[in-house]
Order: C-alpha cells, then structure tokens, then sequence
C-alpha cells in the first residue's frame, strides 16, 4: 500500500523554479493531512536550501493550517438527516513572490469551504497538542512576515476548479533567488496571465496592440499589460504587478473575480504587512 505522501502527489515539482511557476499537491482528506504537508513543505524548503529554523518554524505554522482545515472542513459534524458529498481536497501551495531583498515564499492552504478560518487559542492539554491536532491559529502569526485568508479557486481540476478559500502564510526569503526572473513582452504577459487564469476556469478577454496589452476579467476588471508591469485599478486604486510577479498578480485577479460573486472574506491579521 502507497503512504499518504506517495499519494499526494505535485502537479509542478517541488524543484521548479517557484519565480516562474506555483508548486502544488493534492492533501488528503483524512488526519493526516496536516503531517503530509508538514513532509511536503518540509522537502521543498530543503530543496531551496532555506536555513533549518525557517524550515522548522515553515512547518509548524503549515501544520496549523492544514490541521485547521482537518478539524472544520474534512471532519466537521454534518446532520446526519442530510447527505452531504465528500468535500473536494484540500491542497497545498508553494510559490515566491516579489524580487531581491523583497522576495518572500508563500505557502497556502486550499480548502473548497468560504467561510473564514476558525481562530481557537492555542492548547496546553498534552493529549490535544499532537501535531494533527494543531495549536491554533495564534502560532501562524508568530511564526511568519505575514499571513491572512482569501477567496479563490483550487488550482486542480482547470475549467472545473472548485471555489473556496486559500488561508496563507509568507516568510522572507533570506538569499536572491538562483534564477533570473522571466522575461516577457507585453503580449507574452498578458498571454501568460491569461493562460493562468483559464486554468482556474475564469474566462478573459485579450485584446493586443502595438505597446500593450490589455485582459479583460468578466465585465468589471480591465488588466493592462505595459512596460514590464500589471495594471489594474479597484475602487479608484490602481495596484501594479510586475511581470517577474506572475503568479502573484494572478492569484490577486482571482482573489478579485470571486470577491466579485461573494462577500469578500477579510484579512485575518490587519496589522500585518501584504494581507489581501
């Protein structure tokens, strides 16, 4: 029989070049969630050569998340008087964000439910601090630059993602990264982005010109892709990407695509830097 770690296998490996692409798995549904991702995010941070206490600290705070999303996603009562289809998988995400002495890994959670996380202090009772258990929330925010909950799409499944919330954490990462950042023309972006979005089963609208580029998002979002940079502007606020930033800027669209067809979820930690 396959471990649980065997089975949760990446769609990108955990060696890919996370300035360009986002690593992900499938997490189980059952209680060892939280230990297949701590192994996870473990070797993927070894990989990167990140130092043992940042790996160390990583991995307890994905520990939380996904035992969070264990005990009140995959294992919460449900009345018995009405069927209810097992939720979809949790997964978990991998991918850096920001350049130079800015640069930060972020690590999600996926989970098909909207709701915000539920905040329980943390345990003292030796029995309830088994690691499946998790310690609560409060431990996420001591041990990392930032993190927070927002709305989204599962990135498995393409056209037929499922809609749900992604609850996160972002350390620093403490040397540049190997890789240049990618290069691309304004065509090339706004192509890039909109493959990425259409993954996440969220239809675009491009339209190329001479020295830009624009991707329109339903009817409500217009991206424009010029001088190396994203372009969008919400409630009068115009928020930049750069291209190098991909993944990210993807990740805000679809974060404001399902805002747009739900109450926003708020950030879980205001005071902190780079919530959404």
């Amino acid at each position: 029989m396959r471990s649980n770690l065997a089975e949760a296998k990446p769609m990108a490996d955990a060696g890919v070049d996370l300035a360009r692409e986002c690593a992900l798995w499938a997490l189980p549904q059952d209680h060892t969630c939280a230990g297949v991702a701590r192994r996870l995010l473990r070797q993927a941070l070894e990989r990167m050569g990140l130092p043992d206490e940042q790996i160390y600290d990583a991995t307890v705070a994905v520990n939380e998340l996904a035992a969070n999303v264990y005990r009140h996603v995959l294992n919460r009562p449900r009345p018995s008087a009405v069927p209810a289809p097992r939720p979809a998988s949790p997964e978990l995400w991998l991918y850096r964000r920001g350049q130079n002495e800015h640069s930060q890994f972020v690590c999600k959670i996926f989970d098909p439910v909207r709701e915000p996380p539920v905040r329980v202090p943390a345990r003292t009772n030796p029995l309830h601090d088994l690691p499946e258990h998790g310690r609560g929330l409060t431990i996420v925010e001591s041990l990392t630059a930032a993190w927070g909950c927002h709305l989204t799409r599962s990135r498995f499944g393409g056209r037929w993602s499922v809609p749900g919330k992604a609850v996160w954490f972002a350390m620093p990462l403490p040397h540049p990264t190997p890789h240049p950042p990618p290069t691309y023309t304004p065509l090339q972006a706004a192509r890039a982005l909109r493959s990425r979005l259409a993954a996440r089963g969220i239809p675009t609208t491009l339209r190329p010109a001479w020295d830009h580029s624009t991707l329109s998002i339903a009817s409500t979002l217009t991206v424009r892709c010029h001088d190396n940079t994203f372009t969008w502007t919400t409630n009068g606020t115009p928020t930049h990407y750069a291209f190098a930033d991909l993944t990210e800027a993807a990740e805000q669209l679809v974060r404001l695509h399902e805002e747009s067809l739900s109450v926003a979820i708020p950030a879980s930690s205001p005071h902190l830097p780079g919530n959404y």
